[in-house]
């Protein structure tokens, strides 16, 4: 096969010709054929993407690392320059030695993971050192500065670089069966079960999954907004206490929703008939924001829903009908930016989560206009206010991004923008460093959102190197953790505490938004070549770690959940347990397929689980009962794939010239359990099933950090390209 030049490598034809000019020539052979192509032994067009890529609507990947390319002097001068303004006084002796410089094809933004200001939008804008410089060297590539991290990756000019899967190539939707389309997020929960569902129905059933069936956002519950303006019965002052109460027990020590000493000033006021001092807007809100307790007062308690409405759902509709429009909320932030947190809460607790990061971003701008994110003080409000100004600010900052991430969308606010002080809770230290803690959680969560499923997230060297920092900026809470918030699930003497438990929970979840997208690349890549898979899983022990931390945390989180369980404590309206759940179960649902001869612990786990399923199934949560069905569907699957015991068929089919989609449904296509499975865990791991333990030690998790290296981020690029 005659090699070709990089002008002609850009624009292929049905046949290269051969170059007249033999110093065009490339000394190493440049391969024609796409990696998938190549692997599976077929005819490549050659063309970017290839036609049989296309047909398929895969992504089309050439090898091109080992083509060599020619640069300038002043390009490596400017590279060292950039470099050296970055870390002045660094050893530069060795900068080219370490490889051939390439220029890089893609921007590639490198957010700090320890940082409490990355912004990816400003580092756009702003003007990079020696661009000029770059650009006159004849180069057609970008280089952009990485003003975070001191590892500059060079990648061949018409490399595809290897990313993270669930925050890089093009943009993802899915088509309900009402005709809707609905976007993937990168770090959405549902986002990743339903490429989970997706990528494990096409490899058994060789057809796209079909939308029937699923959930979509805003289509479990519906609200019935013809008989909004009807005013519902209202409970007496004895039940409406209750209820009342009953919202402070279960959101209070999360989420500042109301000031309670001027809430029930009002409560009491309206029950007497009297008017509020100030009345107008003041009680007009303040009768909103009553009907929104009611409302979440009514679903708490209320363990079943009519005719697809949620429980309070009257109270809910009513309070939206009589919410006046932003220019009026305007002239009372404190009090509107309160309505908008119930109003989100609310709506993302019964899956309208597109609806309630609207309103949760209204709230955002409404509290920043008015410098709520500031330090404020008694010189700027009045002295009692500010107390409450701080709760709201931070209970905004939580509900946005968790949200956000929820949503898979990219974070708006920068921790840099923000100076307003923690709250505190008079003569409630608990629940001032839980709120401490809580904010601290979201950072990581935000953090985590933007390094690891930021653009162009890299899943090479960068990626890992960027998952060993967010690890190591964390390693410090398991310790702060079981200090302040100690969680002892094997105690017999007093039971667990909510908050406490709820901590922890979102810790892990945490640890597993940060180490999934490993998970998700070893699962794709055992479904898609499973002969090369014990290969490349056991050739980095760093890697393989990760995949069990992420394993270790869901495991962990099942653990919890079922203490809470006995307990009672177990939130069925609430989202934040059945979200923990349920990202906790996919991940234990893949796991047979990667741990094939450890089954029955796995089976132990997935029984654990569905018990905690279940019992919020039956307190008539109808988003739990669609999750089930969706977990039932891809456990039958797996099932299917960790049975079978021959060589995937769709392989054979290639290798003998049959057309794969040709191939009949008869079953699911499996792989060798006997060649392709990994080693079983250790017998005393936490994988057998017994575990019973509250999370990580922070020894534990720097040992993690510590085992990855360059090497290992080189040899997961590698590896996973030549998978």
């Amino acid at each position: 096969m005659t090699p070709i030049s990089y002008n002609q490598r850009q624009h292929p034809q049905h046949e290269p010709p051969r170059p007249s000019n033999a110093s065009h020539r490339i000394t190493k052979r440049s391969p024609n054929a796409c990696a998938r192509c190549r692997r599976q032994k077929i005819k490549c067009s050659g063309t970017r993407p290839c036609e049989a890529c296309s047909k398929r609507k895969l992504s089309c990947q050439y090898d091109d690392y080992g083509q060599k390319v020619l640069v300038t002097r002043g390009y490596l001068a400017s590279l060292q320059d950039r470099a050296a303004q970055i870390h002045p006084g660094a050893d530069m002796a060795n900068t080219t030695g370490q490889g051939d410089f390439t220029p890089m094809t893609q921007t590639n933004q490198n957010d700090s993971c320890t940082s409490w200001n990355s912004a990816n939008v400003s580092r756009r804008l702003q003007p990079q050192p020696n661009l000029q410089a770059m650009e006159q060297t004849g180069s057609h590539n970008s280089v952009v500065q990485d003003d975070q991290l001191d590892n500059s990756i060079s990648e061949s000019p018409d490399t595809a670089p290897l990313t993270n899967p669930l925050s890089t190539g093009p943009s993802t939707f899915m088509l309900s069966d009402t005709g809707k389309t609905f976007y993937l997020g990168h770090s959405s929960n549902w986002s990743f079960t339903r490429r989970i569902l997706s990528i494990t129905y096409e490899h058994v059933h060789r057809v796209s999954l079909p939308s029937t069936a699923l959930m979509f956002d805003g289509k479990v519950y519906m609200l019935d907004w013809s008989s909004a303006s009807a005013q519902p019965v209202l409970p007496n002052l004895d039940y409406a206490i209750h209820l009342i109460n009953n919202v402070k027990f279960h959101c209070s020590p999360m989420y500042h929703l109301f000031d309670e000493d001027v809430f029930l000033n009002g409560l009491h006021a309206h029950y007497r008939g009297e008017q509020t001092p100030r009345g107008g807007l003041i009680q007009q809100l303040w009768f909103i924001q009553f009907m929104l307790i009611l409302a979440f007062g009514k679903a708490l308690t209320s363990k079943s829903s009519r005719n697809n409405q949620p429980p309070g759902a009257s109270f809910f509709t009513h309070a939206i009908h009589l919410l006046p429009n932003m220019t009026v909320l305007w002239d009372e932030p404190v009090q509107a930016a309160e309505v908008l947190c119930c109003i989100a809460l609310y709506l993302h607790c019964i899956e309208h989560r597109g609806s309630a990061y609207n309103y949760i971003g209204q709230a955002v701008r409404l509290a920043m206009s008015h410098g709520l994110h500031t330090n404020l003080s008694s010189h700027h409000v009045e002295n009692a206010l500010v107390p409450r100004c701080r709760k709201i600010w931070w209970t905004i900052l939580v509900l946005d991004r968790q949200m956000t991430y929820l949503m898979g969308l990219s974070q708006s606010i920068r921790d840099d923008d923000v100076t307003a002080p923690l709250p505190e809770f008079e003569g409630d230290g608990f629940r001032t460093a839980a709120f401490a803690m809580r904010t601290k959680l979201s950072h990581f969560i935000a953090t985590i959102d933007r390094a690891i499923y930021g653009p162009d997230g890299r899943l090479s060297s960068n990626f890992l190197l960027r998952t060993k920092d967010t690890l190591a900026s964390m390693a410090g809470l398991p310790d702060e953790l079981h200090r302040q918030f100690p969680l002892d699930l094997n105690s017999k003497r007093v039971g667990v505490s909510r908050l406490s438990a709820h901590i922890h929970l979102l810790f892990h979840q945490c640890i597993i938004l940060a180490t999934r997208p490993v998970l998700f690349c070893f699962y794709k890549i055992r479904l898609e070549t499973p002969r090369s898979y014990r290969h490349i899983f056991n050739s980095s022990h760093a890697v393989e770690s990760l995949l069990r931390m992420c394993l270790d945390s869901s495991q962990h989180v099942i653990s919890i959940l079922e203490c809470l369980q006995g307990e009672g404590l177990i939130e069925t309206f609430l989202s934040y347990d059945l979200e923990a759940l349920f990202i906790s179960m996919t991940n234990l649902l893949a796991a047979p397929v990667l741990y094939q001869d450890s089954g029955s612990a796995w089976t132990s786990w997935r029984q654990r689980a569905y018990a905690i399923l279940g019992e919020i199934c039956n307190c008539g949560n109808l988003i739990a009962q669609y999750q089930q069905s969706e977990l039932r569907h891809l456990e039958q699957m797996i099932d299917g794939l960790c049975m079978a015991e021959t060589i995937e068929p769709a392989q054979a089919s290639r290798d003998d010239g049959t057309d794969v989609s040709a191939v009949a449904d008869d079953g699911p296509l499996g792989f060798s359990v006997a060649e392709d499975a990994l080693p079983s865990p250790a017998a005393d791991d936490v994988l057998d099933g017994n575990y019973i333990g509250a999370g990580f030690s922070t020894a534990q998790i720097m040992d993690m950090v510590n085992s990855i290296d360059t090497e290992h981020g080189e040899w997961m690029s590698q590896a996973f390209f030549e998978a």
